[in-house]
């Protein structure tokens, strides 16, 4: 019995190392949640753009962006904008077709094509291009934990998003801080 458990470890363990992106899912998408410290960059012609904050990831189709100035939720397609330093708060949808960087972090919706996996210095870069899209991109993880350090997206010539993990914890019960809303405009964009 034991070497069965022993082999069965094993097995586990190399089945892993030797599939980088499922090991990377399976770091993401465990029951309670990742809070990931990030740092978004992303240029869009001439113009650059740089934020950090925290991204609270829960696997069944809801994060959480939170900085200084804003906090976006994201949950089932529907898109909550909390702008902090306007007092407002716009509702709007997720449009046909898009990508969010959630499909990249879950993989359920089967939106990408996984290119040849390598191994290098600073841990596994998975190469991946976006089905139906012109977009490719990769992330870097930790080879032992699948713990996501780099996603690049390269949507065109043009515009770049790289985003950094800082640090990444496992979420616990009620870590999303909450915001007293009371006083926000509302704008439903949704509709």
């Amino acid at each position: 019995m034991k070497s069965l458990l022993l082999l069965s470890s094993i097995s586990c363990i190399l089945t892993a190392e030797n599939d980088p992106y499922r090991n990377f899912q399976a770091y993401m998408n465990i029951n309670e949640g990742r809070l990931l410290n990030i740092e978004f960059f992303q240029q869009q012609y001439d113009k650059k753009y740089k934020s950090s904050g925290n991204l609270y990831y829960l696997k069944d189709s809801y994060y959480v962006f939170d900085n200084n100035e804003q906090r976006i939720t994201y949950q089932d397609g529907l898109i909550k904008t909390i702008n902090k330093v306007n007092k407002q708060i716009i509702y709007d949808k997720k449009l046909e077709g898009q990508v969010t960087i959630l499909d990249i972090l879950s993989g359920k919706n089967n939106q990408l094509d996984i290119g040849e996996i390598v191994f290098a210095k600073n841990g596994f870069i998975i190469p991946f291009s976006l089905k139906d899209w012109e977009i490719v991109g990769k992330i870097t993880t930790v080879p032992s934990t699948g713990q996501p350090k780099n996603i690049t997206l390269l949507i065109s010539d043009d515009e770049k998003i790289n985003i950094n993990v800082i640090s990444s914890l496992k979420l616990g019960k009620d870590s999303i801080p909450k915001i007293d809303v009371s006083s926000f405009e509302i704008i439903n964009l949704s509709e």
